[in-house]
């Protein structure tokens, strides 16, 4: 009895290189939808007027200015913890750090940290 080989010879078989792409692209695929559908925990930046309004009404306990970025906590109301905000600002120099106080001079003042 002989081998009867197929008319185009014997076939090579290689690695299977479907079983590795189709998962990673469904993975990247997956990450990829994700990004765009998944809520953002971050609140967008406040505008800068806000901010110097909340400063001057006595509502912010805490600044911390790096550049331009101006990350702020408000005071803590009705037992309720205060909110971190930010919001991004002119660059900093000794007249903008000095301005942020309140208006009313018995109003706590905030916490100021200029970090480089």
């Amino acid at each position: 009895m002989s081998v009867v080989e197929p008319p185009h010879g014997p076939t090579k078989r290689g690695f299977p290189w479907f079983l590795v792409v189709f998962p990673l692209g469904g993975i990247v695929v997956f990450l990829a939808i994700w990004q765009v559908l998944a809520p953002s925990d971050r609140e967008p930046p406040v505008p800068y007027t806000d901010f110097l309004a909340e400063v001057r009404a006595g509502r912010v306990e805490e600044i911390v200015i790096r550049d331009r970025a101006v990350l702020y906590r408000t005071r803590p109301v009705d037992g309720r913890p205060g909110v971190f905000k930010e919001t991004v600002g002119p660059t900093p120099d000794q007249r903008m750090i000095d301005s942020l106080k309140p208006d009313d001079p018995s109003a706590p003042m905030p916490k100021v940290v200029l970090e480089k």
